[in-house]
């Protein structure tokens, strides 16, 4: 016994080498616009494809059973050159790391430096002209650094703010400190 079905019965090819469907099928596929009117010869006993498959090229030869079709042409439009790909600025990656780093490690520091880097990579970014990127990078490190010294100024004004309450609560009750 045979796993594979049998092949629906072909007719002989018609004058363009394409083979007709068996008699007993009722609907025939209309031929595409879009695709090449003229086909390459099928050989006698071929199944025809179902309906919507795509057929080569008229220019192309047939694959043959057993190895690859040939390779695609290379991407971009004839003519023009293809550039290489689309690279991130390390500057924008170090900068996004120290301004997260910030908030854990000696806040300050980290965040000027991760502002510079962001400065940095922004002048690299404009002088690549679309070879380097990192803009949502260096502008989430700029908030993140923002961020980061704003609160601080603001728990350290904060900070101000209560110790000379305490010292005029002090000075006010007669008490030394």
């Amino acid at each position: 016994m045979s796993d594979q079905q049998p092949t629906p019965p072909v007719g002989p090819p018609d004058p363009q080498g394409v083979a007709s469907p068996a008699p007993d099928e009722p609907d025939q596929p209309t031929p595409v616009p879009d695709q090449p009117t003229q086909a390459l010869p099928v050989p006698p006993g071929t199944p025809v494809p179902p309906p919507g498959t795509p057929v080569w090229p008229a220019h192309a030869q047939a694959p043959v059973p057993g190895q690859a079709p040939p390779p695609y042409p290379p991407a971009g439009y004839p003519g023009y050159p293809v550039y290489g790909q689309v690279t991130t600025s390390t500057n924008a990656i170090i900068g996004l790391i120290l301004s997260i780093l910030s908030w854990t490690v000696c806040p300050i520091v980290p965040a000027v430096i991760a502002l510079v880097l962001a400065s940095k990579s922004d002048q690299e970014i404009e002088a690549s002209g679309g070879r380097v990127d990192g803009a949502g990078l260096n502008t989430a490190t700029r908030v993140i650094a923002w961020l980061n010294i704003g609160i601080l100024g603001a728990v350290i004004a904060l900070g101000l703010v209560v110790t000379l309450f305490v010292l005029v609560a002090a000075v006010a009750s007669g008490s030394g400190l």
